[in-house]
């Protein structure tokens, strides 16, 4: 990998930094991510993410692809979850429009149906929306947890790229006397 590389790849990431009045360093505390359980199981697995810092580079990569895995995990688990909820919406609304378009709205039944089908809609809604924000939570979390182990490899690349400078450095200043 070559300078510029690395350079490029820490500037992609660099606009993600927090600022030195930010509580959340580049450098956490550890974090406890509870991964959700699989259909039909009540078995919910716990990771804890170390804090970047301490890490070496071959843990920091397995603890990055554990965040990315983690990361994808729950975006396919947040689809599917709102895919069933927008179809129960789409079923509502079919529903309904039947109940329209049959003209049998004028019975005192139909009323009541179409008052339940309008509850259930936003109740549906609702668990939608609470959906979304818990799922752009979750995102945002796993993607800064990845991206702190990015910043530390590149802190890490930096650090060894400086290492084999000055060895260079100081074998050719040996060569030389």
């Amino acid at each position: 990998m070559s300078e510029q590389s690395i350079t490029e790849a820490t500037a992609s990431i660099a606009w993600r930094r927090p600022t030195r009045e930010s509580n959340a360093g580049r450098y956490d505390a550890p974090w406890d991510f509870t991964r959700p359980a699989k259909p039909l199981s009540r078995k919910r697995a716990a990771h804890r993410f170390p804090a970047a810092i301490h890490l070496r580079p071959a843990r920091a990569r397995e603890e990055r692809a554990l965040a990315l895995q983690a990361l994808q995990v729950i975006d396919e688990g947040a689809s599917s979850r709102i895919g069933i909820a927008v179809g129960f919406l789409a079923g509502m609304a079919a529903t309904a429009g039947a109940l329209f378009a049959t003209g049998s709205i004028h019975t005192p039944l139909a009323w009541w149906l179409v008052a339940g089908i309008g509850g259930l809609t936003l109740l549906a809604l609702g668990a939608l929306i609470g959906m979304l924000r818990q799922h752009s939570l979750a995102h945002e979390q796993l993607s800064q947890r990845a991206l702190l182990y990015e910043l530390r490899l590149a802190e890490l690349d930096e650090q060894r790229r400086a290492a084999l400078a000055a060895d260079a450095a100081a074998e050719r200043l040996r060569l030389a006397a």
